[in-house]
C-alpha cells in the first residue's frame, strides 16, 4: 500500500490510487484473488484526496482495552467506533435447503458489549444484510442468512460492515473450501 501511513517519516509518500497487490488469476474455475499488505503505521481506512488516514485508533486491542472504556461499555476509536473487535469465525455455506439455512458466525474478541444496530454483512455482489441488537464480551453469534444475501457455493466474499460505512472484518472461501453443501467452514 502507499497511503495511510501515519508515520512521520512515510506520511510524504501518501497518495491514492497508487496501491501495488499481488494479483492471482484461475483458470477453474474462473476467478481473480488480489493480495493487499499494509505496514503496521498504515491504515487501511484512508482520505480520497491525499491517501491520510480516516482516524487513527486509540486503543491497542491486545493491551489497552480496559483504558478506553464508555460508559455505556463500548470500547470506541477517536470516530467514536468499534473497529477490529469483532470478528468472522466461520459461515455455513451453500445449505441443500437454501440460502436461509446458511449463517454467519462472528465473535466480540473484547471485554465488553458491542451494539450492532445499523451493522451489516455484505456478499460479493453487494448484497447487504441489516444486524441488529449487541454482542456480549467473548461471545460467538451465528447470524442466519437472510435474502438477498447469497452465500453460493461456488466460493466468495463476506464482509462485515459498521454502522458508519466502515469495513470491520472481511473473509474469503472458494468452493475447494467448503466440503459439502450445509457444512461449517472456519477462517
Amino acid at each position: 500500500m502507499n497511503q495511510g501511513n501515519d508515520d512521520v517519516k512515510h506520511k510524504g509518500d501518501n497518495g491514492v490510487w497508487q496501491d501495488g497487490a499481488l494479483i492471482f488469476h484461475f483458470s477453474k474455475p474462473e476467478q481473480w484473488v488480489a493480495i493487499f499488505l499494509k505496514f503496521k503505521s498504515q491504515s487501511w481506512h484512508t482520505k480520497d484526496d491525499y491517501g491520510d488516514p480516516n482516524e487513527k485508533l486509540n486503543y491497542n486491542p491486545l493491551f489497552d482495552l480496559k483504558s478506553q472504556l464508555i460508559s455505556n461499555s463500548i470500547i470506541q476509536t477517536s470516530s467514536g467506533r468499534p473497529e477490529g473487535l469483532i470478528k468472522i469465525i466461520a459461515a455455513r455455506i451453500g445449505d441443500i435447503g437454501g440460502p436461509e439455512k446458511s449463517s454467519v458466525t462472528i465473535l466480540n474478541i473484547s471485554n465488553s458489549e458491542i451494539s450492532l444496530n445499523g451493522w451489516s454483512i455484505v456478499d460479493t455482489e453487494g448484497n447487504r444484510m441489516y444486524l441488529y441488537g449487541k454482542i456480549n464480551p467473548g461471545i460467538v453469534k451465528a447470524l442466519s442468512i437472510i435474502g438477498p444475501l447469497n452465500l453460493p457455493n461456488n466460493g466468495g466474499l463476506i464482509t462485515l460492515i459498521d454502522d458508519q460505512g466502515t469495513k470491520v472484518d472481511g473473509v474469503a472461501y472458494t468452493n475447494s473450501s467448503i466440503q459439502e453443501p450445509g457444512w461449517t467452514i472456519t477462517f
